[in-house]
């Protein structure tokens, strides 16, 4: 007995080490005496519930299963609802739903236990990838959680609902519900669950605080003996260096994540997480058969049912689709452009669409060529659809189950989040003019406003940088920008004034003479700017 509430003041705690140590002696010490016997159950379900803390799921479901044999009723749905938790981890869906079902039947005896046994319940759905239904059931929970005042369950609702939310893309919902967690942190682990979520929410916002917090969970959670959300951590910090173009800090945090993996004796408990990250999804899925980290992808298709699909739009110097890691067949010719249109532009009629993309064409053969584009997307991409609105009489991109992402899209994103990190990411997300094939007016348009776009953001960071004196900057991100629009004025004058700081005025004469001659045989004259720079530099002479 002491040894068996030894341990559960060191579970209390939070320090899951010893209290399995110190409940495992207690479990072998019970077994030698015939009065010991009477305390198993006990010690039983203690250790289900150490064991589940630190993603052992396996040993904590063996556990709760002796610890139901001598159980009276108010504890059979504690039982029934934790080790309910570990089968959801284990992917073993119809167990976990049996013991849920269990555990409502007696939940007359403690009617408190309502809002866990939900939790739970939002858990298996999670799992098992049914997006509406763990939505409502988390909001039960965290309904039911005020009303019974259990400010720890409540908190962990709210992260839940913080996570569905961020993978769903609604962002400020989520601020939302991880502002309300933020205040029912009661212990460092659910303070190391918020870092987590948090650190997500920032990833997907493209934020560069989000390894801050992603590590900071991570390795609290291995402080603390979470294996399983240990591991879910390095799944995290992996999809975030994929975002941030660090694919070798990718490799690393995925080899950490299989480590723990293989610690934990299953892949399925990181699944919950892995399931909902589809861009990892996507990259685990390219990976060699041999690799290590392609474990993780070999036991998410043991799922039942369709793993989310990540879908790429690739539309700056190229265009094509690729999901999950593979470029995807498509039969017309103007498919990508079509798309990229409704993109951009959600919500247009059958007569915008017509007039922007086929302004030449007839109206009868516009129609079907647009159509045929809608059936070839659909047939591509399942899960892919544009369907047409009756109540609003408009055409809109709809992606079930997928998580759709356009490169012009993330372009915008990084260059309307400033500063010279989403600059750098901007012109890492260019790859060339936008669809370099494509003839409609409406893509000559895009094509320059887009360009004309990462060229703006890039002069009025060089402008700042020019008066401070920082010259080797302007210099490297002149020659990068000229590289996109190479005639363009200003940046061939702040080309040549970069120069002469940096490298005299014979480097600078050069340079003005080099661009004379190219503008002059090219264009067939000299851009007021650099016509004044060269009077400037024929005066020094």
């Amino acid at each position: 007995m002491a040894l068996r509430e030894w341990g559960a003041i060191h579970l209390v705690n939070g320090n899951l080490v010893e209290a399995s140590e110190a409940l495992e002696q207690a479990w072998a010490a019970a077994y030698e005496t015939p009065t010991g016997q009477k305390l198993l159950a006990g010690i039983g379900q203690l250790l289900g519930r150490v064991y589940s803390a630190r993603g052992r799921d396996h040993q904590a479901a063996d556990y709760f299963e002796t610890a139901l044999q001598a159980a009276n009723p108010a504890k059979v749905v504690y039982i029934r609802a934790a080790r309910a938790l570990c089968l959801s981890y284990l992917g073993r869906f119809e167990e976990a739903h049996s013991d849920l079902q269990q555990a409502v039947s007696h939940l007359e005896h403690v009617p408190l236990a309502a809002s866990f046994v939900q939790y739970v319940a939002g858990i298996l759905e999670k799992a098992r990838g049914e997006k509406k239904q763990t939505s409502e059931l988390f909001q039960q929970t965290a309904q039911l959680s005020r009303e019974a005042q259990d400010t720890e369950t409540e908190c962990y609702a709210e992260l839940n609902l913080c996570a569905l939310e961020t993978a769903e893309g609604r962002l400020e919902q989520a601020r939302g519900h991880l502002a309300r967690a933020k205040s029912l942190t009661i212990n460092e682990k659910a303070q190391s669950y918020y870092w987590l979520r948090q650190g997500a929410l920032q990833s997907k916002a493209g934020q560069s605080e989000a390894g801050k917090w992603l590590e900071q969970a991570t390795q609290t959670f291995e402080r603390l003996g979470l294996d399983r959300e240990a591991a879910w951590g390095w799944l995290h910090l992996a999809e975030w260096h994929l975002r941030s173009g660090q694919s070798r800090l990718a490799t690393a945090a995925l080899s950490k994540a299989a480590q723990a993996r293989y610690a934990i004796g299953s892949g399925f408990p990181l699944l919950i997480e892995l399931r909902y990250l589809p861009r990892l999804v996507a990259h685990l899925s390219g990976l060699p058969e041999d690799a290590y980290a392609r474990v993780l992808y070999n036991d998410l298709q043991q799922l039942p049912g369709q793993a989310p699909l990540w879908v790429e739009v690739r539309t700056l110097g190229q265009a094509q689709i690729v999901a999950n890691g593979k470029r995807v067949r498509l039969d017309m010719r103007r498919s990508v452009e079509v798309l990229s249109y409704l993109l951009g532009h959600p919500g247009s009629t059958l007569e915008q669409i017509l007039l922007m993309l086929f302004p030449d064409e007839t109206p009868e053969s516009a129609r079907n060529y647009f159509h045929q584009v809608r059936y070839d997307l659909a047939r591509a991409i399942s899960g892919m659809s544009v369907p047409f609105s009756n109540a609003s009489k408009t055409y809109s991109v709809v992606g079930g189950g997928l998580e759709l992402n356009w490169d012009v899209a993330e372009l915008q994103q990084a260059l309307s989040s400033g500063g010279e990190e989403g600059l750098a990411k901007a012109l890492d997300i260019y790859q060339g003019p936008f669809l370099p094939a494509a003839d409609s007016e409406w893509a000559n348009n895009e094509r320059q406003d887009i360009a004309w776009s990462v060229i703006r953001t890039g002069l009025e960071t060089i402008e700042g940088w020019f008066a401070k004196g920082q010259y080797e900057k302007c210099l490297s991100l002149a020659g990068r920008l000229l590289e996109i629009e190479p005639y363009d004025e200003a940046l061939n004058e702040y080309l040549v004034r970069a120069t002469k700081a940096l490298q005299g005025e014979a480097a600078a004469r050069r340079t003005i003479t080099r661009l004379v001659h190219r503008f002059e045989n090219e264009l067939g004259e000299l851009p007021p700017a650099l016509a004044e720079l060269r009077r400037e530099f024929q005066r020094l002479n």
